[in-house]
């Protein structure tokens, strides 16, 4: 109760409805979420290769362990959450999050690093991933596609913050000392906000979502039906998808993304040491990539909305297939740069893009088991990229055959996006 009050009098203090402290809550903690996984693994590739006497292909395994991890977890913290309420698991997600790192910078063998990023997976899967969904869609009905484009920008502020810090100390203090650090930065930001912050629904706090005292103010009588006839609809919403050609070629063109955006990303840093250049740049580099990602989701958003969303997201494929060949044109800093802006700026559409596409081809109602599943396509796609360009560059001593087939897979992506049309209805 007297959390209760104290979250309501910090409401009136602002001046904003409650839901959007919530979505701030959960950018912060999700940045560190995001930050301290995926986004930072480049700058230890190499330190974990010199320390375990391991390939560019067995380190990067851990990558596809990862989003593996996260994929096949999603569905089992969606119930949990809704078993439990999402302000739990998110702090039970926290606390294993840091439990991980501490024990990674113990780690003594490769294994060790394996085992320790399946388990962060499910955490950053509940953080991020499942979390931000859960209670968006709680919190907002009118206003939901703007609170979860606010949310989803926490991925890039993830990488934007920590992949330089994360370079920068990692020679300084050495890969241990990094994962300690960012364990008391999950201690700090993380926790206290999901135990304080954090409120499962605005009922909670005497109110509905987008702050409206009367559910039937909504605008749809549709959004509010009990749960068991919505699990019912769920279920056949998904069953319909699965029997259309349309679901399948959405479902490989995000994998074959999936698959070229984070085998490009995982093995950025690595790809820019080879060249010369230091880990500090390197690092510097990813953390603006993914930082343009963070303005290439509200962009890309934008014009989802105005323009037809299969053209979209054809251009959105497309624009980061061009980063990928530039990429591998560069030869100095300069075109580094240019592929940091071309590129980041189209990777931060595809957690947009998949979203607005599973609307536009089967509608609005029911999306979750079919958004879950593409997404689990992306997982799959994002955990073989990074091993496919690890196990290529141990046998040929280059990135060149991976960018390639990587090119190949946009196109691909670009062609089934193209056949996934939406259903007449």
């Amino acid at each position: 109760m007297a959390g209760q009050m104290a979250a309501l009098k910090l409401s009136q203090r602002l001046g904003v409805f409650y839901g959007w402290i919530v979505v701030g809550g959960l950018v912060m903690i999700s940045t560190v979420a995001s930050g301290t996984g995926q986004y930072t693994f480049g700058v230890f590739v190499k330190p974990f290769m010199e320390e375990f006497l391991a390939s560019r292909a067995a380190v990067s395994a851990t990558v596809s362990i990862y989003w593996i991890g996260m994929g096949l977890s999603g569905p089992f913290m969606g119930r949990l959450m809704d078993a439990y309420g999402p302000r739990k698991i998110i702090l039970l997600a926290g606390v294993l999050n840091t439990i991980t790192l501490v024990f990674l910078s113990l780690s003594t063998a490769l294994w060790h690093v394996y085992a320790l990023y399946a388990m962060k997976s499910l955490a950053h899967s509940a953080i991020a991933t499942v979390g931000i969904g859960a209670l968006v869609s709680r919190w907002f009905f009118e206003k939901r596609g703007m609170a979860m484009g606010f949310g989803v920008t926490s991925f890039g502020l993830g990488g934007l913050v920590l992949i330089p810090l994360t370079g920068y100390l990692v020679p300084l203090v050495g890969w241990r000392m990094v994962f300690l650090t960012l364990a008391a930065l999950v201690t700090v930001v993380a926790l206290p906000i999901a135990n304080f912050v954090l409120k499962d629904a605005p009922e909670e706090m005497g109110f509905f979502p987008d702050g409206k005292s009367d559910p039937k103010t909504l605008g749809d009588p549709q959004a509010i039906v009990p749960l068991s006839q919505s699990s019912q609809l769920a279920g056949s919403a998904l069953l319909r998808a699965v029997h259309t050609t349309s679901f399948w070629f959405l479902a490989l063109g995000i994998f074959l993304v999936g698959m070229s955006v984070f085998g490009t990303m995982t093995h950025q840093i690595p790809y820019l040491m080879d060249m010369g250049i230091t880990v500090e740049t390197a690092a510097a580099a990813l953390g603006f990539t993914a930082g343009m990602g963070i303005a290439g989701k509200l962009v890309w958003g934008f014009l989802s909305d105005r323009l037809p969303v299969r053209r979209v997201a054809m251009l959105c494929f497309s624009i980061q297939a061009l980063g990928v060949l530039i990429l591998m044109q560069a030869t100095g800093l300069a075109m580094v740069w240019v592929y940091v802006v071309v590129f980041g700026f189209a990777m931060g559409g595809l957690a947009v893009m998949m979203g607005v596409l599973v609307v536009d081809i089967f509608g609005s109602r029911s999306i979750a088991p079919i958004l879950g599943t593409v997404t689990l396509a992306m997982s799959f796609g994002a955990a073989l990229g990074p091993f496919v360009a690890g196990y290529i560059f141990d046998l040929l001593g280059n990135y060149t055959l991976s960018f390639m087939i990587f090119l190949v897979a946009y196109a691909l992506a670009v062609t089934a996006t193209y056949a996934a049309r939406p259903r007449k209805t």
